[in-house]
């Protein structure tokens, strides 16, 4: 169990390696769309910045899985989770305002088009993602959050834990819906900015597989809680942290459940599922048509 917590863990992040250095390529092209007629027209400077430095990722990224094998076969399986969980933010934490100052930076350099173009389409959501998929994840949440209230009433789970999995509910279902409102509004060039190097509709397309992205992942949540009630119902919790005993304890849990598995068997599965949406994040159309822009020789 303990090798195979560390070959997924290896997996998971070589994956996610790729889904960053993706997305790090995408805000650059993102940065340089300031005024691509001015940057091609410069050739050292779209030289010197069509890329960004990748090696702070590699290097950050192989520290993290070097870590995380080594706590996965030396820490307990109660500590696992939290060692990788930890690491992996800490790096990340490290690694946001690096790439914000370098294009920032990058984008100060850059001037104004002299004539920029504006949609005047209305920015609705459901430009984005269908209405029947859109209303199909606010109901799964709606769901959700009462199947914890029926296990609460039925007392077959306490008051603390109800209270515990709501706030995780409302987290978890807040980032979402804020990463769909940050990316509806996310200013992108128009069209008509972008028609000098690719004849793609690349902010259309970017969106859209953004939004849909983050309203699958509501469904894919409500579908863990769904799990997660169904076990409590059977008198289990799906997985126990000592963190989450913690809290467990601190909002009055009087009646404690049984894990259905250990900390590091659950690790294990969202591994598992994590990878092949890292690998999407890293390959579909959208972001490759943005990755793939030339701003050097031929185009």
């Amino acid at each position: 169990m303990i090798i195979t917590s560390a070959i997924f863990s290896t997996l998971q992040l070589l994956a996610m390696t790729a889904a960053i250095v993706t997305a790090v390529q995408v805000n650059r092209k993102h940065t340089l769309s300031k005024n691509f007629e001015w940057v091609i027209s410069n050739h050292q400077f779209a030289s010197d910045y069509s890329s960004p430095p990748l090696w702070p990722i590699l290097i950050a990224s192989f520290i993290v899985i070097v870590t995380i094998v080594y706590g996965t076969l030396t820490a307990s399986d109660s500590n696992i989770f939290l060692i990788k969980t930890g690491v992996i933010f800490g790096a990340l934490i490290i690694l946001s305002p690096f790439y914000y100052l370098i294009e920032k930076k990058i984008g100060n350099q850059i001037p104004l088009r002299e004539k920029r173009s504006a949609s005047f389409e209305k920015r609705s959501i459901f430009h984005y993602v269908s209405r029947k998929l859109f209303w199909f994840a606010n109901t799964t949440i709606i769901i959700a959050l009462f199947s914890f209230v029926v296990l609460l009433l039925l007392d077959k789970i306490s008051t603390g834990i109800c209270i515990t999995y709501v706030i995780n509910c409302i987290i978890l279902y807040g980032i979402l819906y804020g990463s769909i409102i940050l990316s509806v509004n996310e200013k992108t060039p128009h069209h008509t900015d972008t028609e000098i190097v690719t004849k793609e509709h690349l902010s259309d397309n970017y969106k859209i597989f953004s939004v849909r992205l983050m309203t699958i992942s509501i469904i894919f949540i409500s579908a863990l809680m769904f799990i997660i009630a169904g076990f409590m119902w059977n008198g289990y919790i799906l997985a126990s942290s000592p963190f989450q005993e913690t809290i467990f304890k601190l909002v009055g849990e009087t009646k404690p459940l049984k894990p259905a598995m250990s900390l590091l068997q659950f690790d294990i599965i969202i591994s598992f599922l994590s990878i092949p949406v890292f690998i999407y994040i890293a390959r579909c159309k959208a972001i490759r048509d943005i990755v793939t822009i030339k701003l050097t020789g031929n185009r």
